[in-house]
């Protein structure tokens, strides 16, 4: 290597440690003879490694600042399926109430029914006794009268006697039935004290979640500033530029990812086509009103478990949307997931819904689709309600048409 070209080497190399602010400033002192000599072989090698710590020590924060997104990510998923449990606890637990109450009804009914029966059998009884136990006191009861005419006499014994076993055997089975309709009742308030201890755990697993969330939200948040700080000295920026250089670089890897997800959604199979030809005509009026409801909510704040009016989660907002479009969906996305039809992603169309998880069993986020791959979502803890792509890593591939 001519001396030249090694003086270049080391121009350059300093140049980069400078740049990197690992070279201290200094006043600049007088040229000397020495100033112009060739650097070292040896200060070439530490010109070489100083550059290549700063690089490495640019790609680890770097990579702090990836991890620390891809927890958050993970923590705020972890919090929106302990919510959607939640809603799933609420819902069955309205469910068994209602159950409970129909059936205590029911008991009460039959209780009713078996008393009258057991009034008629008791009305019996007593007649029969101050009668002498004849048949002739049921011609009382019955207003039969002596007539002399033997078939007569015949037919009115066989009636009396006709009326009798009625009046027992009802009595019988309206007592079997009170039975029943007893037994009913317990296991259905049983099943309803089960629904809410269940929704009790849920509701202490999901204020846990929300919790954790909330906290690393904020520690999340700190290392990142910190991590910017770091970077910002090492490159000679400012902590606003490198924040935008990460929102930058963030923005094109979503623009990425949502690239992938649409170009999947178009190579849809002819199943999806023979699906979407079952599906009943999209309900546009009621889309039209679903989503003008969504839209009124923009900027109203997340809270878990919360269905407005205020401030609303995922199936909250949905939920609300398309009851206020005549349309009932029950607070939880499982549900509202079984209660809509499936239309693969590249037939949505507006108002049908988004669903995401790592499967249909652990789904944990919905939306309403606005068109052109846009959504209302309310989306997490920390976040308000919001317009947004609905391509995302866990997109289920099949929306909800309700």
């Amino acid at each position: 290597m001519g001396p030249r070209r090694l003086a270049s080497l080391v121009t350059l190399s300093c140049s980069l440690m400078l740049s990197s602010g690992l070279v201290a400033q200094a006043d600049p002192a007088p040229p000397s003879p020495s100033a112009t000599a060739v650097p070292s072989a040896k200060q070439v090698r530490q010109a070489r490694a100083a550059v290549a710590a700063a690089t490495a020590q640019q790609k680890a924060l770097d990579a702090q600042l990836t991890a620390a997104q891809q927890e958050l990510d993970r923590v705020t998923t972890v919090a929106e399926l302990a919510t959607e449990r939640y809603n799933q606890a609420r819902v069955l637990l309205a469910q068994r109430t209602a159950q409970a109450k129909k059936a205590r009804a029911a008991a009460v009914a039959a209780n009713n029914r078996a008393g009258s029966a057991r009034l008629q059998v008791y009305q019996l009884a007593a007649s029969l006794y101050m009668q002498g136990g004849s048949l002739g006191g049921m011609e009382s009861l019955l207003g039969l009268g002596v007539t002399g005419d033997v078939a007569r006499q015949a037919a009115d014994i066989e009636a009396v006697t006709g009326f009798r076993a009625q009046t027992f055997d009802d009595a019988r089975r309206q007592a079997a039935r009170a039975q029943t309709a007893r037994r009913t009742a317990s296991q259905a308030q049983l099943q309803e004290q089960a629904a809410a201890a269940r929704a009790e755990a849920a509701f202490t697993a999901a204020t846990t979640a929300a919790n954790t969330a909330t906290v690393a939200q904020a520690g999340i948040q700190r290392r990142r500033e910190a991590v910017l700080a770091q970077l910002a000295q090492l490159r000679r920026t400012s902590v606003a530029v490198e924040r935008g250089r990460q929102d930058g670089l963030a923005a094109l890897a979503e623009q990425a990812r949502e690239a992938r997800l649409v170009a999947g959604a178009r190579r849809a199979g002819p199943a999806g086509s023979a699906e979407l030809a079952k599906l009943p005509a999209a309900r546009t009026a009621q889309a039209a009103s679903a989503i003008a409801y969504a839209r009124s909510q923009l900027g109203k704040p997340y809270v878990w478990a919360a269905d407005g009016p205020d401030s609303f989660d995922c199936s909250g907002l949905t939920m609300q949307a398309w009851n206020q479009a005549g349309r009932s969906l029950w607070h939880y996305t499982g549900d509202q997931y079984a209660q809509t039809a499936r239309v693969p992603l590249r037939a949505l169309q507006p108002g049908d819904l988004v669903f995401y998880g790592a499967a249909v069993p652990s789904i944990h986020h919905v939306g309403l689709y606005i068109g052109n791959g846009k959504m209302i979502e309310a989306p997490h803890t920390g976040a308000f309600v919001r317009v947004s792509s609905i391509y995302r890593g866990d997109l289920l591939p099949y929306g909800g048409r309700p």
